[in-house]
């Protein structure tokens, strides 16, 4: 590598250029051959406690073909907390485990093709509604993600039907795992957007947690078609982390061996790290994504006061880039929110609905 990597990754923040095209009509919905390169396969049961569905049967479209149940996850752990307006501060005390509920919904196992020919496999919790939101796991998560479980309830009980999928070479999906692979999870976003337009839903909001609320931005960048954007502690300087994360010994095995293997305690490798993959990361511009993101579009952050993974400070860099940008710190909250994920749902959604009532 003709630079030092550790050097690089301490630098200040390198801006590199934002691959983007020319945005699309905010809430234009655009022919697709998404609709060709898809299939799905479910099978379903109806939920006694569901509100508004007629039966089992209800809204489930012309592609459901077979295949299994799965149950909407959720985190027995919630929040109660105060939050005054127009204050940017949201303070939280702990509540008892038995404050969330499973909430009414069809569940269901959803295949998407995407750019690449991979799987992804999703979740979708239906509640009937045409409006549908999208949420993205994080680095090295997946849809099973506690943090996204808990949004997606609270979204679902609300009446917005809900998608969680996991990224190519995470979780259930096909493909290979790579350290970088921002824009490539763009593409997985735009396919699974593109396949729920051809299905007739309406794209309402993309979510991001960590990883994700990166992706949702990069997204929102470069293809600009959804109007409401919710980015829940993304990394805004991507030069930083690797030291902390390798080691000074790791990172000067991948400079001279060109990869590293990242093991567990045990000494089992849990994933493989390349130069490339690394360059891939170093080399995606947030500085000019987040600039790049039109007016139109209506962003949230939120991010922890104590988040130890990515630091305050990256969501106060979105926030002076961002053109129309919403900023909660969610005060004593860490990076997955233990304990405090219910009253993060509720930001989320009172966020969301807040806009589809100005549209």
């Amino acid at each position: 590598m003709a630079h030092n990597l550790q050097q690089l990754c301490a630098s200040p923040l390198k801006t590199v250029g934002c691959r983007r095209p020319a945005p699309a009509r905010l809430g234009s919905s655009r022919s697709s051959p998404a609709a060709d390169r898809v299939f799905c396969a479910v099978e379903f049961r109806h939920r006694s406690c569901a509100r508004g569905l007629r039966s089992s049967s209800a809204n489930l479209g012309d592609s459901l073909c077979g295949g299994s149940v799965v149950g909407l996850g959720f985190d027995p752990l919630g929040s109660r907390a105060g939050f005054r307006s127009g204050e940017q501060i949201v303070t939280s005390a702990k509540m008892s485990e038995a404050s969330i509920v499973p909430p009414p919904g069809i569940a269901k196992n959803v295949t998407i093709i995407n750019q690449d020919g991979e799987k992804l496999v999703g979740v979708i919790d239906d509640t009937g509604s045409k409006e549908l939101c999208v949420l993205c796991h994080g680095f090295r998560s997946s849809k099973k993600s506690t943090t996204l479980g808990v949004v997606a309830s609270t979204l679902v009980t609300a009446g917005f039907s809900s998608f969680r999928f996991d990224f190519s070479g995470n979780g259930e999906s096909e493909g290979e795992f790579a350290y970088g692979n921002y824009w490539k999870e763009v593409e997985d976003l735009r396919a699974v957007i593109e396949y729920w337009r051809s299905q007739g839903r309406e794209i309402t909001a993309i979510i991001g947690h960590s990883k994700g609320g990166n992706v949702v931005l990069l997204y929102a960048s470069k293809y600009g078609d959804v109007s409401t954007v919710v980015n829940v502690s993304g990394r805004f300087d991507l030069n930083i982390g690797q030291l902390e994360r390798f080691g000074e010994a790791g990172m000067k095995t991948l400079e001279q061996e060109g990869f590293l293997d990242v093991k567990d305690k045990a000494g089992n490798v849990e994933y493989r790290v390349t130069l490339k993959s690394l360059e891939d990361r170093l080399s995606t511009d947030m500085d000019g994504a987040s600039k790049a993101i039109s007016k139109d579009c209506r962003v949230l952050t939120v991010h922890g006061s104590q988040d130890e993974i990515v630091k305050i400070e990256n969501a106060h860099d979105f926030a002076k880039r961002i053109p129309n940008h919403t900023l909660r710190v969610f005060d004593g909250a860490g990076h997955n929110y233990e304990g405090d994920r219910k009253k993060l749902a509720d930001l989320v959604l009172e966020f969301i609905q807040g806009n589809v009532s100005k549209m």
